[in-house]
């Protein structure tokens, strides 16, 4: 089983780096084989250029996003890590749902307009922090945009998911807390082996 990491976020020691470093060790304890995807170091173009706009009937799509697309479909399980900005992902990761998740590879219609999945059988964990309160964050600003993230972007692709959250990221990072995410988000995706399982166990 293969897991891809998509991380979006800029290079800091903050909670973000210290969710996937956390995410990183347990499956290379565990043995996955793993890919990581960091936009920020790769800096990856979140702009859709004219050429790119599958909407008009323009299909190029760069080195970078068919290499990103590649990664995608080889991975059975997939954890993206980011915070929230606006109640919202980070523009870089927006423009990679625009860039790679493109018609007849992610999706597509049928004749009837009803749409398709064509990423089914994957699932995503998505752990996302925030700088606000977790009784902000989710009875005021109700995680619209990680729903959106869920269903509108990885629902319609037909991937199952779950988010998972990290609130009050502007103290100092919880260590035991962050690891205790890690290891729900690895369990829900089932990438648990036997060392982990036991380790999960309350």
């Amino acid at each position: 089983m293969k897991s891809l990491i998509i991380y979006a976020h800029p290079e800091t020691e903050g909670h973000n780096k210290k969710v996937k470093d956390a995410i990183e060790e347990l499956l290379k304890t565990s043995n996955q084989e793993t890919v990581t995807i960091n936009l920020y170091k790769g800096k990856f173009n979140p702009v859709l250029e004219k050429e790119e706009l599958y909407t008009i009937g323009n299909d190029k799509i760069s080195k970078q996003a068919k290499k990103y697309q590649e990664l995608l479909s080889e991975a059975d399980r997939i954890i993206v890590i980011h915070p929230v900005w606006w109640n919202s992902m980070p523009a870089i990761l927006k423009g990679f749902y625009d860039k790679v998740l493109t018609p007849h590879y992610a999706y597509q219609f049928s004749d009837k307009g009803v749409p398709e999945g064509l990423l089914k059988e994957k699932k995503v964990a998505i752990i996302y922090t925030t700088g606000g309160p977790k009784i902000y964050e989710l009875l005021i600003g109700k995680a619209r945009g990680i729903k959106a993230e869920l269903k509108d972007i990885w629902g319609f692709c037909g991937v199952k998911g779950k988010a998972y959250g990290i609130y009050n990221a502007k103290n100092e990072p919880n260590e035991q807390e962050i690891d205790k995410i890690a290891r729900k988000a690895i369990k829900y995706l089932s990438l648990d082996t036997q060392v982990i399982t036991e380790e999960l166990v309350e």
